[in-house]
């Protein structure tokens, strides 16, 4: 509940050892190749360490299970299942979108602002989701809605009362 303040010199002394369970991580998987190797980069490694709170033998445990279902799995081949699930039409307006590939870079560049992106997807997050901004927003919104006429909200007992009007 409450975080203490790290001095500068206990950051440098956690992120060493961090980085010390990082490569015992990479230690206790043994020597990886193919896939696997592909999986287990130092910022994947840190991933699962935070998750499991950064005890070694959980993570490496969640991460070999990861490793095996993928093995089992391959995830990366699934979305050519998608063709045979659907018609022809349908899968001609599907766009699978690539990090790596300059097609889909520049297709999400069209759909999406890239200044305003999350960094989560990649990019510059400029805005700052605000649920309190953006509920005085909405406020807003459904205002003017109102004062046009655009939008009518009526009370149950209003709605009761012109029932009996709308029959006759």
């Amino acid at each position: 509940m409450f975080r203490r303040k790290l001095c500068p010199t206990s950051q440098a002394n956690d992120s060493a050892s961090r980085d010390a369970k990082i490569s015992q991580l990479r230690a206790a998987l043994g020597p990886l190749c193919g896939r696997s190797l592909q999986f287990c980069t130092d910022a994947c490694l840190r991933r699962y360490l935070e998750a499991r709170n950064w005890k070694l033998d959980k993570a490496k445990k969640m991460l070999e299970d990861t490793l095996k279902w993928r093995s089992t799995y391959n995830p990366e081949e699934i979305r050519w299942v998608v063709k045979y699930l659907i018609d022809a039409k349908t899968f001609a307006k599907i766009k699978f979108v690539y990090p790596n590939n300059k097609e889909s870079t520049e297709l999400m560049k069209i759909f999406f602002d890239a200044e305003n992106l999350p960094r989560e997807f990649g990019e510059k997050a400029t805005l700052n989701y605000d649920h309190e901004e953006f509920s005085r927003l909405m406020a807003k919104k459904m205002l003017k809605l109102l004062n046009f006429g655009a939008l009518t909200i009526c009370h149950p007992i209003q709605m009761a009362m012109d029932a009996p009007k709308q029959q006759k």
